[in-house]
């Protein structure tokens, strides 16, 4: 886990690979969120 936290932050420090984080992040959080609300 800090392994990976580490790689997280040395993106973060980088705005191009900061910027593709935000990106794959949303691209897993949008479909979770659109599949919870189907389920309503």
């Amino acid at each position: 886990m800090r392994h990976w936290v580490s790689i997280y932050y040395f993106e973060l420090s980088d705005e191009a690979l900061g910027a593709k984080l935000v990106c794959w992040f949303y691209s897993c959080i949008c479909p979770s969120l659109s599949r919870v609300n189907r389920g309503k």
